[in-house]
C-alpha cells in the first residue's frame, strides 16, 4: 500500500483592514498576476480564500522542487503576486484612497531563503521547510475623513454642543446650511478628519451648553461609509462624511 499523500502549508497571505472589528479584510478577493497564477498551475498547489486570508498548501514530495525554483535569483523565480478585488460595493468609501491593493509575497519568501542558508548539505531545504508556512500580510487603513453633522427639524433654539465623552474627538459649530429643499440645518464639523470604523469607539452626545448642560441626543450616531461626499470648501475639495440627526 503506498504512503498516503501529505500536505504541507506553503504560504499564508493575510490583508488586514483598521475599518474592521477584529482587523480582517473582508468581502476581499485574491486574484493572482499571470506570472503567479502560472506558478500556481505548473505545481498544481492547493489554493483557498476566504475573506482576508489565503491559504496555499503543496504535497511534502513538491518541496524540493519549490525550493530550487523560489531560491533562484531574484528576476528568475517566480513573482508571487495577487491583486486584490473588492466584492463589497462600499470597499471604496470605508478604504482610504491611496491604499495599496496588490499582495506581494517576495519579501517573505528572500527572508526565508536568507534564513534557511544555502551552504547546508541539502542546500538549506530542511530548515526552509521547517519555517513553512511563510508568511505575507498587507494592512489596508480606513478612510479618514471631517464628519458633518446637520441638524434638521423641532431642536431647541438654545446653545448646543457635540461632544466625545472622553475627549477623543472634538466639534465646533459652523455656520448654518440651507438644503436643498430650503430648510436650514444646524451643523457641527470634526476640527480633524477621523477614521471610519465598522462598529466605532467614540461616544458622541449633543448637549445644552446654558447651565445645566442637558443632554438632548445620547448617544449621537457616527458616520457611515454611504455618507461620504466631496465638498469643495475654501478653494479645496475635501471627503466629508454627512450624518443628518432629525427631529
Amino acid at each position: 500500500m503506498s504512503a498516503p499523500l501529505r500536505f504541507v502549508e506553503l504560504l499564508r497571505l493575510r490583508v488586514e483592514h483598521d475599518y474592521f472589528d477584529g482587523g480582517l479584510a473582508r468581502g476581499l478577493r485574491f486574484e493572482p498576476e499571470p506570472d503567479c497564477a502560472a506558478w500556481l498551475r505548473r505545481h498544481e498547489l492547493i489554493v483557498r480564500q476566504r475573506d482576508g486570508a489565503l491559504l496555499i498548501a503543496a504535497s511534502e514530495a513538491q518541496l524540493p522542487r519549490l525550493w530550487d525554483e523560489l531560491r533562484l535569483p531574484p528576476g528568475e523565480r517566480p513573482v508571487l503576486a495577487w491583486t486584490l478585488r473588492a466584492g463589497d460595493p462600499s470597499h471604496a468609501l470605508y478604504t482610504d484612497r491611496r491604499a495599496r491593493h496588490r499582495l506581494v509575497a517576495d519579501d517573505a519568501v528572500a527572508s526565508a531563503i536568507r534564513s534557511a542558508g544555502t551552504g547546508a548539505a541539502d542546500g538549506g531545504l530542511t530548515a526552509w521547510s521547517a519555517a513553512l508556512p511563510l508568511r505575507a500580510t498587507l494592512c489596508l487603513p480606513a478612510r479618514r475623513s471631517t464628519w458633518k453633522y446637520l441638524l434638521v427639524g423641532d431642536w431647541p433654539d438654545v446653545p448646543m454642543a457635540l461632544v466625545e465623552r472622553e475627549g477623543r474627538a472634538e466639534f465646533r459649530r459652523d455656520e448654518p446650511e440651507t438644503l436643498d429643499d430650503g430648510r436650514v440645518a444646524a451643523v457641527f464639523r470634526s476640527t480633524r478628519r477621523l477614521p471610519l470604523r465598522e462598529r466605532g469607539a467614540l461616544r458622541l452626545e449633543l448637549r445644552e451648553t446654558d447651565g445645566a448642560s442637558r443632554r438632548l441626543l445620547t448617544p449621537v450616531p457616527l458616520a457611515a461609509p454611504a455618507g461620504l461626499i466631496c465638498e469643495h470648501r475654501n478653494g479645496r475639495r475635501r471627503p466629508v462624511h454627512e450624518i443628518f440627526l432629525n427631529r
